[in-house]
C-alpha cells in the first residue's frame, strides 16, 4: 500500500519530528507499507530527516500550505484558484507547463495524491482559531488539503488530532465543512473528541492518542551525559523546562518574567538547576531559543549560573531520553511534556491551547496544568511544590498509566487498518 501523509509541519519542531516517526512506524508495521510520500511545508529540511531516520521508503515533496503561501492575501487566493486550475486540468488529462516552479511543485504534490492508496494528514493541532480572521485562511488550507483528496477519489483520514477551540462559532462550522468530507476522523484527546462529536458528522470519529507517546528513546550522547553529571555536582535537582513565544507582546513579557522569577525561586528554594530544552528551533519567528536567551538576559547575575540555555539540534528520541534524565519538568510544548511524562519525570505544563488540559487529563495529572496567560511565578512555585511533595506517588501512577495511553495510541493504527479492510480495494 502507499500512503501519502499531508501538512507535516517541520523535523526542527522535535514534536510534530515525534509524531512523524511514530506515525511513520505505526503505519508501517499495520500495513507493510510499500511507499510513503510525505508533504512537508520544509520539504528540502525534512527530505533528509525522514529518509536518514527509517529504514522505510520516503519521499518528501512540498506541502500544500507553502506551495499557496503569500504574505498578501489577494496573491495567495490567486495561488489557490491557479492550484484548481491545475488540478481540474489533471482531472481532465491535460498537462499545465512545468517550466513555472509553482507549477512544478503542486504537479508533484498531485502526482503523490493520484499516486497514494490513501491520504492521511498529520496528527497534530492546527485546526483551531485564536483571532477573529488570523488563522482562518490556514483552516482553508488544511480544508483544502482534504478537498483534494475528495477530488482524487482518495480516503481522507485525520491521524491523531485536537480540534478547536474556535473563536467564532462560524470558525467551527468551516471546519465542520471540512471534516464532512473526510471518511475518518482520530482525535487524541477527550476535548477534542467532544468538540467533534458536537459537529453531528456522518464521518466516523474515534478517540485515540497522540503518536509520540510510542517515540523509542535513543541513548543519551556521552558528551550530554557529562554535562548532567557535572551540573549534579553542583545542584542536587535538576529541573527541565520549554518555553515559547504564543501571547501579544505585553503579556508575553509578563510571561517571561515570570519564568524568570520562577527560575530563581526555584534555585533559591531547592538548589535547582533549571536546562531549557530546545523543543522547537524553526527559523523565521518559530524559535523557542530566542525566548529562552530573553528570559536569561533578563536573570540578576546572580542567579545566571542556575539557568543552562541548550541549543543543540537533537533528535526527538534523544531529547526523550536526556528529559528522562532529568528530575522534574516544567512545559510549555507540550510534547516536551509527553516525553517527559512517559518517562514518569513528574511534570507541569503550562498550556496555551486546550489539548494539553485534554492530554494531561488522561494521565490523571490535569491537576498540574497552569493556562499560559495566568501562569505566575507564584502560581507555578507552589504547583512545584505540591509536585516535589508528590513525586514518588506520581512517578509510580505515571508507570502504571503510560502503558494505558500507549494503547489508546494503538488505536490509530487499529482503526485505519480496520477502514482500509472495510473500504479500500
Amino acid at each position: 500500500m502507499r500512503v501519502l501523509i499531508v501538512n507535516i509541519y517541520n523535523y526542527l519542531n522535535k514534536g510534530d519530528a515525534a509524531i512523524g516517526i511514530g506515525m511513520l512506524r505505526e503505519l508501517h508495521d499495520a500495513f507493510n507499507v510499500e511507499q510513503f510520500f510525505l508533504s512537508s511545508s520544509h520539504h528540502d529540511q525534512d527530505q533528509q530527516f525522514y529518509t536518514s531516520a527509517h529504514e522505510y521508503p520516503v519521499e518528501v515533496v512540498n506541502s500544500l500550505f507553502r506551495i499557496v503561501h503569500h504574505p498578501h492575501i489577494f496573491w495567495k487566493l490567486c495561488k489557490v484558484a491557479l492550484s484548481l486550475i491545475i488540478i481540474f486540468s489533471r482531472l481532465w488529462k491535460v498537462r499545465p507547463l512545468h517550466r513555472i516552479q509553482y507549477i512544478h511543485d503542486i504537479n508533484q504534490l498531485l502526482t503523490f495524491y493520484q499516486t497514494a492508496d490513501v491520504v492521511i494528514s498529520c496528527g497534530g493541532g492546527y485546526l483551531y482559531t485564536s483571532h477573529p480572521w488570523k488563522g482562518v485562511l490556514n483552516l482553508v488550507t488544511y480544508g483544502y488539503s482534504f478537498l483534494i483528496a475528495r477530488l482524487f477519489h482518495k480516503p481522507i483520514i485525520l491521524y491523531a488530532q485536537s480540534i478547536g477551540p474556535f473563536f467564532y462559532p462560524w470558525h467551527a462550522s468551516l471546519v465542520a465543512s471540512f471534516l464532512r468530507k473526510t471518511n475518518l476522523i482520530l482525535v487524541r484527546e477527550n476535548i477534542s473528541y467532544e468538540i467533534v462529536t458536537k459537529m453531528s458528522l456522518l464521518t466516523p470519529v474515534v478517540l485515540t492518542g497522540d503518536a509520540a507517546f510510542l517515540l523509542p528513546t535513543h541513548p543519551v550522547p556521552e558528551y550530554i551525559q557529562q554535562r548532567l553529571s557535572m551540573l549534579r555536582t553542583q545542584q542536587p535537582i535538576l529541573v527541565g523546562i520549554t518555553v515559547r513565544d504564543w501571547l501579544p507582546k505585553a503579556q508575553q513579557h509578563l510571561y517571561e518574567q515570570h519564568m524568570m522569577e520562577l527560575i530563581v525561586a526555584l534555585h533559591a528554594d531547592y538548589r535547582a538547576h533549571i536546562i531549557f530544552i530546545p523543543q522547537v528551533m524553526v527559523p523565521n519567528g518559530d524559535n523557542d531559543l530566542e525566548v529562552a536567551h530573553r528570559i536569561f538576559r533578563s536573570m540578576p547575575a546572580s542567579a545566571r549560573d542556575a539557568f543552562s540555555v541548550w541549543d543543540d539540534d537533537l533528535s526527538p528520541q534523544i531529547m526523550k531520553g536526556i528529559i528522562g534524565e532529568l528530575d522534574f519538568f516544567i512545559g510549555t510544548r507540550m510534547h516536551s511534556n509527553i516525553f517527559a511524562l512517559s518517562r514518569a519525570v513528574p511534570t507541569i505544563a503550562i498550556g496555551y491551547l486546550p489539548k494539553t488540559r485534554g492530554i494531561m487529563r488522561d494521565l490523571h495529572m490535569e491537576h498540574f496544568v497552569l493556562n499560559i496567560d495566568e501562569c505566575t511565578a507564584a502560581r507555578a512555585t507552589t504547583l512545584f511544590r505540591q509536585l516535589m511533595e508528590q513525586k514518588e506517588s506520581i512517578r509510580s501512577e505515571l508507570k502504571e498509566r503510560i502503558p494505558i495511553v500507549e494503547q489508546s495510541v494503538r488505536k490509530n493504527s487499529i482503526a485505519i487498518k480496520q477502514y482500509v479492510f472495510d473500504n479500500v480495494k
